[in-house]
């Protein structure tokens, strides 16, 4: 008697086809992972180009000038000027193709917005410092004389001289920022052109005020910061610091309580 046999099956049995699907979302995790870091590794590197840009064009400025730009040349008065553009009026907002810089960047002068920073801000890209690309400068150590000559209208009319600068590998540039909004009870964040230090100064003076400012670096990168320093070299810092009102938004200071990171020389 012959024994009958068995042809296999047509199509997968249930656990094969459970393997398969296992495999195919192992895959899809993988592939995600590969994707999503690429799309990071490629804002980091966009990012690390903007800043290197922007120390270039200030250092451009500066052989050309002997001074760095101003950082906000008529904020005491008119308040039109910003290192990243100008504007008509208060109400407008800033044409990043006029300012002191627009001359010594690549393309048609505009600072080109942090991708990052956009995917985060609710402004539209209508803040009131909306030219200045999520990065913002070191205004009171670098693009003005307040250290030298006191904080006053006269002194946010230039930058700082380069040979001053006692300590460029440990002094701020440009770095990451933003602004928190409201300013009472904020619920957004917008574009902000000034990397402020932990104490502002007095005014008339170079004495550093007895209470913080409110920070302005916003560390959109895992945590971190990106920096520009005075030498030209670029690195992602950690927050140190912070207030109540910073902290949900990643907004704080990558130092102590001090200003020893803005300030261009010892005192």
């Amino acid at each position: 008697m012959n024994t009958p046999v068995h042809s296999p099956p047509d199509g997968f049995s249930l656990v094969e086809l459970l393997v398969v699907i296992a495999i195919i979302g192992l895959l899809a995790t993988l592939l995600l992972g590969a994707v999503n870091r690429a799309m990071v590794q490629g804002r980091n590197a966009w990012c690390s180009t903007n800043m290197k840009q922007l120390f270039t064009a200030s250092q451009l400025f500066a052989q050309d000038h002997g001074f760095y730009a101003p950082a906000a040349s008529d904020i005491m008065g008119r308040n039109l000027k910003r290192w990243h553009g100008e504007r008509a009026s208060p109400r407008d907002p800033f044409d990043g193709k006029r300012g002191p810089l627009a001359t010594y960047l690549e393309g048609n002068g505009d600072i080109r917005h942090c991708p990052l920073l956009a995917k985060l801000r609710k402004d539209d890209g209508k803040g009131f410092e909306s030219a200045c690309g999520g990065y913002g400068y070191n205004q009171v150590g670098i693009g003005s004389t307040s250290y030298a000559s006191g904080f006053n209208r006269e002194s946010a009319e230039r930058g700082i001289d380069p040979d001053r600068l006692d300590h460029p590998l440990s002094t701020i540039l440009f770095a990451e920022t933003a602004f928190p909004q409201p300013y009472d009870k904020p619920d957004s964040l917008i574009e902000y052109s000034f990397a402020e230090p932990y104490f502002h100064l007095q005014w008339n003076a170079t004495t550093e005020a007895s209470s913080p400012a409110r920070p302005s670096m916003h560390f959109r990168h895992l945590g971190r910061a990106s920096v520009v320093w005075a030498d030209g070299h670029g690195t992602r810092v950690p927050m140190r610091r912070s207030d109540d009102a910073s902290r949900p938004f990643r907004i704080g200071w990558p130092g102590g309580a001090n200003n020893a990171l803005f300030k261009p020389f010892d005192l």
